[in-house]
């Protein structure tokens, strides 16, 4: 009789372990690092670790859209969408190959994972297709100190590659960042940054004094500085017009060719 139980008692013990859900399954990684009301899994930014919000120092917040997802965390942490409780082994654990770049991306020139801390010694990214493979600023540095020339110049330099083509010649007729409007597409956006390398780049005439015509030939998914830089050709833009029609315009004497030199008589009538 004392066995009979004693077999029913480990029987029911074993069917209600596995019935039971598990905890690690049924953590949610804003539980810790994010927030719950309102929900958000971005980790919280500050001065250093506060253990009453789960915060510590770095970029998160300006690195991800809210409310961001599980799925997010990947671009830099592979596999972390996956995590259970069980992630917690005292290591932080990188890409190297972050935001899908083309170059193998280091954290203070490194690919290994590292001993988490709460006094941390925080450092920089490089090669990251979203810094324009620049050297970025340490993690957890002011966000409002971070402007184009951070990654790419302004006007653009070409980074590591020099491969400026013909931006120092334009802004010294449409001057500033606002114009960059004149040729692309309004890139101020976060998705501008962190979609670098992994699109097109944007070109666009549609501003005046080109009011939409323009055309240009060169590769549209070869502008990061590791990448070959091969350009192309401007046609049928206003702004390299000869300049002698007030409703239309002709063609410039010569073609526009990006990263080229152009004389006077290139687009006006030579006289």
């Amino acid at each position: 009789m004392k066995l009979s139980i004693f077999k029913h008692v480990i029987i029911s013990s074993a069917l209600l372990a596995f019935s039971l859900p598990s905890a690690d399954a049924a953590m949610q990684c804003n539980g810790c690092h994010g927030t719950s009301a309102p929900v958000d899994y971005r980790p919280l930014d500050e001065a250093g670790r506060n253990p009453a919000t789960g915060g510590f120092q770095g970029n998160h917040r300006t690195h991800m859209e809210a409310p961001s997802a599980p799925s997010a965390c990947d671009t830099c942490h592979p596999g972390s969408s996956a995590y259970i409780s069980a992630h917690r082994d005292g290591k932080i654990k990188l890409s190297s190959r972050i935001n899908n770049s083309p170059l193998i991306t280091t954290y203070k020139n490194s690919t290994s994972a590292f001993n988490q801390s709460a006094t941390p010694s925080l450092g920089s990214c490089g090669n990251v297709n979203c810094h324009f493979e620049n050297v970025t600023p340490a993690w957890g540095s002011d966000p409002a100190a971070t402007s184009c020339t951070t990654c790419h110049g302004a006007p653009p330099n070409g980074g590591s590659s020099g491969a400026a083509g013909s931006h120092a010649r334009h802004v010294q007729y449409f001057p500033g960042t606002s114009n960059c409007l004149k040729c692309h597409a309004n890139n101020t956006s976060f998705q501008h940054a962190t979609s670098a390398g992994n699109r097109n780049l944007a070109i666009s005439f549609a501003a005046a004094p080109n009011n939409g015509s323009g055309v240009y030939s060169g590769a549209l998914n070869d502008y990061l500085p590791s990448q070959t830089n091969s350009f192309g050709n401007c046609t049928a833009t206003y702004c390299h017009s000869p300049g002698t029609k007030s409703a239309s315009f002709n063609p410039p004497n010569q073609t526009a060719t990006w990263g080229g030199t152009l004389g006077c008589a290139g687009c006006h009538a030579a006289t």
